[in-house]
């Protein structure tokens, strides 16, 4: 910024929003004048410090959960019912949004992996990151273009399918930008599939830029109708159960059901 004032500042806040060190930092400043020199190891899970990764021990959500389990010198995700998990995973996000709002110009978090095993969580995400940062920060959100999250048994076009509900619903949530993780360890398979898809996807940012006229999200069910000039209304819908058909209560829309993973345009 010193350099270029121009330049924009990108922040990644999280890999996912199940908690993070930032929390056992604020948590332990409570009662502190400021952080110790060192890791203070004897506060962590004495089967945290013999894990191969001891300092995962010092990961924790807002209300002190540890983000993770240890046994054996080995490590795994707390478990939570899926009510618990989206109420962490919002206010987690939240506070640490409002925490380093004044570090960039634009956020993000990198969860692919949590969005494919629950889908409504990139909207929820969206949610979180604009009640911590304000609503008129930019929020660019992360997906998965190359299928690192995808089964074995689940092809690419299903894949794409799934996180294609994923891109709109954050959309719908009010994402102003998206991004794809990437390294060279997958073959192309899964991007060539996703390349149409992000074609459809810029064909439709016009309606996608106009002014939002009605916004709703009721557990799967996203729903967003934008206005043009001229009065012309669109409809962007999505539903993010993997298992459930989703009932279309609105008197103009013709569409009155969506699919499982539907988007509809």
């Amino acid at each position: 910024k010193k350099q270029d004032k121009n330049a924009l500042v990108f922040v990644d806040l999280l890999g996912h929003s199940k908690g993070s060190t930032y929390f056992f930092e604020q948590n332990y400043l409570k009662e502190h004048g400021a952080l110790p020199d060192n890791p203070p190891y004897e506060l962590i899970d004495p089967e945290a410090r013999n894990c191969k990764i001891p300092l995962l021990g010092f990961f924790q959500s807002h209300d002190g959960i540890p983000v993770y389990q240890f046994s054996n010198g080995e490590y795994s995700y707390t478990d939570y019912d899926f009510e618990t998990l989206k109420s962490i995973w919002y206010e987690n996000t939240r506070l640490i949004a409002q925490g380093y709002k004044n570090n960039g110009d634009v956020f993000g978090i990198n969860a692919f992996r949590d969005y494919f095993a629950h889908p409504v969580l990139s909207g929820i995400t969206v949610d979180a990151l604009k009640a911590g940062l304000g609503e008129k920060t930019p929020v660019w959100i992360y997906f998965d273009g190359n299928g690192y999250a995808r089964p074995p048994e689940m092809t690419p076009q299903e894949y794409i399918n799934h996180v294609k509900c994923q891109i709109y619903t954050s959309i719908i949530h009010g994402a102003t930008g998206i991004l794809f993780w990437n390294d060279w360890r997958k073959t192309p398979e899964v991007f060539d599939i996703l390349l149409p898809m992000l074609k459809e996807l810029n064909d439709n940012l016009p309606i996608v830029k106009l002014e939002t006229k009605h916004w709703k999200a009721h557990d799967n069910l996203h729903i967003m109708i934008k206005e043009s000039k001229d009065g012309k209304k669109y409809f962007i819908a999505s539903n993010t159960s993997t298992t459930d058909v989703l009932s279309i209560d609105i008197p103009e829309v013709n569409k009155k059901e969506l699919q499982p993973l539907e988007v509809y345009i």
